[in-house]
């Protein structure tokens, strides 16, 4: 599954929401907030991310792109 920005916000919104928190609104920032949270979460995976291969290409850790 590739990593979707629009997905986890939803997430992150659903779990503040959960607590509570208030994130629809004229004067709600709390979705601005999920929105770039979930933007930079998935920026750092897709650039800075390695995976472990266990078949296939010589096993071990290698770099590459995060989908």
């Amino acid at each position: 599954m590739a990593l979707s920005k629009g997905v986890l916000k939803a997430l992150i919104i659903t779990e503040l929401n959960g607590l509570g928190i208030v994130t629809q609104g004229e004067h709600a920032k709390a979705s601005l907030m999920a929105e770039a949270i979930a933007n930079a979460i998935v920026d750092h995976l897709q650039a800075d991310a390695e995976v472990q291969t266990t078949s296939g290409a010589p096993d071990g850790e290698h770099t590459g792109k995060i989908l």
